[in-house]
């Protein structure tokens, strides 16, 4: 990014994928669409322009883990549901709210060495959170 210049969906795009390589990004859509959620809430948490594309790639990687750990807890609850007729009966949780990843730690590392406070809300409708875990 150029001295002065305005961060685009399309570096922040390329920057989730240059830190979080081992996702599938086959599925343009969902790229933009966490590109551009991650680019616009690093604005709204108060990153200076020239920091936002580095912020936005992380919390971007951060919601593809999000996304990948719920994708597996949902195949793996209905491989238990195939296997024994019980398996309703021990719902597993598909999503934990307080559910972190490097990618979030560094995205709050950031917030941290900016002096930021950063929003609290949830990618998945959930309930809120402040990048930490308790």
């Amino acid at each position: 990014m150029a001295n002065g210049s305005v961060a685009t969906v399309s570096e922040v795009k390329d920057r989730i994928q240059l830190v979080a390589p081992q996702y599938d990004f086959s599925n343009e859509k969902q790229l933009e669409i966490y590109a551009t959620d991650a680019l616009n809430q690093a604005r709204s948490d108060g990153f200076e322009e020239s920091v936002i594309p580095r912020a936005a790639a992380y919390l971007g990687a951060h919601f593809y883990y999000i996304a990948a750990s719920r994708a597996a807890q949902i195949k793996s609850q209905s491989n238990k549901e195939q296997l024994t007729p019980l398996a309703t009966e021990t719902k597993t949780e598909f999503f934990k709210s307080k559910e972190t990843s490097y990618y979030l730690d560094e995205y709050n590392r950031l917030l941290d060495s900016f002096g930021l406070a950063g929003a609290k809300f949830h990618p998945f409708g959930g309930p809120t959170w402040r990048y930490t875990q308790t």
